[in-house]
């Protein structure tokens, strides 16, 4: 939208009235854009606002207005028409920088609208920002224009363009200008916008409502995973789940009982093999089992079994019975470590449970994922938290992706959240992550030398050939002279110099001519 006054543009102040407020908030285009006062009688203000606030109404593109804390002060019915949300329901609300899992409609849009947080700190930015409508996705391109109060913090005028963006492969990459009472814009928050959206369009093609967060990647091997997920997410059969302490087991386990979408989950039971006695195992399943037996539903209902393979010995037979007379609305969903010489005890209850095996990959296997999985727990963060983080630097992220993650997926959200408590707003840098990964990184650069074995026998052996050799040379083949140098007797000086092949014989048993 262009506005032309006959001040020039530095002069031109705009008035609007916000219906859920009714109190007039002056903003100006100025360079930079700047709140100004104004000094006409309240009756010239009221006419002014309700002249402008009809223009932005009349207007075919969506427009917004946030606030300095992100709050939705304005939108105009194009806005309304897009987003499919009555600006009843968006006014007030403060839009976080995160990718949601909601299936409100006001949450959904909410998080759309938000641009990336520094949009929010005095950035011109355009970008595209896309909406979920019923069967599709609209993409349309925005412009972010800074609005310096008066008290010296920014707002945000976002003018969205009323036709469609093409997908040209970088339609989601956002682009952030400098201006020039703004200091500079790193390059580095390019790549944290291009998480965002990233993000965005994974968890609208999983879309169910339960996610596997822990499954997101673009390694082929998190792709694969994924698709394994919804095959048994579909199929009420029996699933067991391995991987690593950390790798998010259980979080898959829950995501395949409710992530059917359209289907109302059935009971979910957990049970922990490590904790619980067989006798209360035992009992808890056959409780189950009538509970549920004669439900009418078309639910699946499911035992999750945790660590189960430190399952007491007394309840495999009673195991291996319950899944072989299952009934179709009841499954076992069961997770352990990787494969154990255990297993391979138990192959029978392996194979029983093992229906369909899912192995969860460690973090240190897929360190390509790494980027993606810190910037969705800095978001998941942003969805709690009133600060707003961007992303990481590019030093931070090649710290995290050179550290082994001994603690997996788990480690990695603790760090991210250890690391937003450093900061209030801007880019995670090498400076907020812990010192353990810096020290991680300098033992990396520095390993430790491997101590090198010495065999004893033969070290010992070797020195006392060079020995013989040595009192030899010394007594110039002479064998008693040689014994009185090394302090031993002649006859074990012969002893010692056959079992070296050092003794010059010439078979006929005659002395030696040097000890004459």
């Amino acid at each position: 939208m262009r506005v032309r006054a006959a001040g020039g543009l530095d002069q031109m102040s705009v008035f609007i009235a916000f219906p859920a407020y009714f109190l007039p908030i002056p903003f100006s285009f100025s360079f930079p854009p700047r709140f100004v006062p104004f000094s006409r009688g309240i009756s010239d203000v009221k006419k002014r606002n309700s002249q402008i606030a009809g223009l932005l109404q009349s207007v075919r593109q969506p427009i917004y207005l946030l606030g300095t804390d992100r709050t939705l002060l304005f939108c105009n019915r194009a806005l309304e028409e897009w987003t499919g949300c009555e600006a009843a329901l968006l006014l007030g609300t403060v839009l976080r920088y995160h990718t949601p899992l909601s299936r409100l409609r006001r949450e959904i849009v909410a998080a759309s609208l938000c641009p990336p947080p520094e949009i929010l700190e005095g950035c011109r930015g355009v970008g595209v920002l896309s909406m979920d409508q019923i069967t599709w996705t609209s993409r349309r391109r925005a412009e972010f224009l800074p609005l310096l109060l008066e008290n010296d913090t920014w707002g945000t005028l976002v003018l969205v363009a009323p036709d469609e963006w093409p997908e040209t492969g970088q339609e989601n990459d956002f682009r952030v200008d400098h201006a020039p009472w703004v200091e500079h814009v790193s390059t580095e928050r390019f790549e944290s916008a291009r998480l965002h959206q990233l993000l965005l369009t994974l968890r609208r093609r999983q879309g169910e409502p339960f996610q596997t967060d822990r499954a997101l990647g673009t390694s082929p091997t998190m792709r694969v995973l994924r698709r394994r997920i919804e095959i048994a997410t579909e199929k009420p059969v029996s699933v067991l789940i391995l991987g690593e302490p950390g790798v998010g087991k259980e979080h898959v386990a829950r995501a395949i009982h409710y992530g059917h979408e359209g289907r109302t989950p059935g009971a979910l039971i957990p049970l922990d093999c490590r904790v619980l006695e067989a006798e209360l195992i035992v009992s808890t399943m056959r409780a189950f089992r009538k509970r549920y037996l004669d439900d009418p539903s078309p639910r699946t209902h499911s035992l999750l079994l945790t660590d189960v393979d430190l399952l007491p010995p007394p309840v495999h037979p009673f195991l291996s019975d319950w899944i072989g007379s299952a009934p179709a609305n009841q499954r076992i969903l069961a997770t352990a470590p990787p494969a154990t010489p255990e297993w391979d005890q138990n192959r029978e209850l392996y194979c029983l449970l093992g229906t369909l095996v899912l192995e969860l990959p460690p973090l240190r296997d897929r360190r390509e994922d790494i980027p993606l999985l810190a910037q969705l727990f800095l978001e998941n963060g942003n969805a709690q938290d009133k600060r707003q983080l961007c992303g990481f630097t590019s030093e931070a992220l090649d710290l995290l992706a050179a550290y082994d993650w001994p603690g997996n997926l788990d480690e990695l959200e603790s760090l991210v959240a250890e690391a937003r408590e450093r900061l209030e707003s801007g880019l995670v840098g090498v400076d907020s992550l812990p010192e353990r990964l810096l020290h991680a990184a300098d033992a990396g650069e520095h390993p430790i030398e491997a101590e090198e074995i010495v065999p004893l026998e033969p070290f010992l052996e070797e020195v006392e050939r060079e020995l013989l050799r040595r009192a030899l040379a010394r007594a110039k083949g002479n064998k008693s002279r040689a014994a009185h140098l090394l302090g031993v007797t002649r006859a074990k000086l012969y002893r010692r110099l056959e079992w070296f092949g050092l003794l010059e014989s010439d078979g006929s048993g005659e002395p030696d001519p040097g000890d004459r």
